[in-house]
């Protein structure tokens, strides 16, 4: 990774292995142990060096174990919220006071878990909602085959009595599923734009259920789009550089490099290919 001379180790044109996962590292159940050696039995900050800049408006999730287990229930499922740069993320309650944590002399193990965290309620309410679309979708074409006439009145809210509960009700779900990843990332993005898409076509139908003789294809489009969703809301890709253990009030090393260093590393590099083979 040559993108930050801040990374441990970092050579700027040589190939050296200084982080790990990132893309590699983002299915529920993965995992990475790491073996410390620590000098003093005691009660340590824990802070993760690294990144999660693959999916912008998605918090990665880690469970954390120390030798094995689990020191406390927060630690179930820790967020690492998206940052393109390297960051200093240290493992603290909601008022940003760390945790300590007891390691005992010598060798101990560090093991974080891929989970779903808060965002495992997000895809079941998902996946529910795009089986009653779907469901309400294949209603339709019954009626109206895969082409419909646009000149023929299929008496949608007659012949699918519950058309309208459904749409109405699958409409207000997506939007309580936006609230909840907002509330959980701090922001509107990629990841809520397909839900809101479908939440806002669900609404127009509930209203006018005939005008889905027109929606059909863009309906269907949708559907499928939440599947792939579903998929790609699931994987929580993060790249660790280092790991740091200290004290309470220990200063933490800088996370990233500043502008000059970029500049005259990435110089280095630049010269490099004209004089390195």
């Amino acid at each position: 990774n040559y993108s930050d001379s801040r990374i441990k180790p970092y050579h700027p044109y040589r190939i050296v292995y200084n982080t790990i996962g990132a893309d590699s590292w983002k299915q529920p159940g993965d995992s990475i142990t790491w073996e410390v050696i620590v000098p003093e039995e005691g009660l340590y900050t824990l802070t993760f060096k690294g990144r999660q800049s693959l999916q912008r408006g998605v918090t990665a999730y880690r469970r954390l174990y120390i030798n094995g287990e689990v020191p406390y229930k927060e630690m179930n499922a820790i967020g690492f919220d998206y940052s393109s740069d390297m960051t200093n993320y240290t493992i603290a309650n909601s008022d940003g006071e760390p945790y300590l944590f007891y390691f005992k002399e010598g060798s101990n193990t560090i093991t974080l878990e891929t989970v779903l965290g808060p965002f495992g309620g997000i895809l079941y309410e998902v996946e529910e909602s795009m089986q009653q679309l779907n469901a309400l979708y294949l209603k339709v074409i019954q009626i109206t085959g895969q082409v419909p006439n646009k000149y023929i009145d299929y008496e949608i809210r007659k012949k699918v009595p519950d058309f309208v509960e459904i749409m109405d009700k699958e409409s207000q779900r997506l939007y309580k599923i936006i609230e909840q990843i907002v509330s959980i990332t701090g922001e509107k993005g990629e990841n809520t734009s397909l839900l809101e898409k479908m939440a806002m076509e669900a609404a127009w139908l509930a209203e006018d259920p005939e005008s889905v003789i027109e929606e059909l294809t863009q309906l269907k489009n949708n559907i499928s789009a939440l599947g792939t969703w579903l998929v790609r809301i699931s994987e929580m890709p993060l790249e660790i550089d280092c790991i740091i253990i200290g004290s309470a009030n220990s200063e933490l090393p800088r996370a990233n490099e500043k502008f000059y260093e970029s500049i005259y590393y990435k110089f280095i590099r630049f010269m490099s290919t004209f004089f390195i083979r």
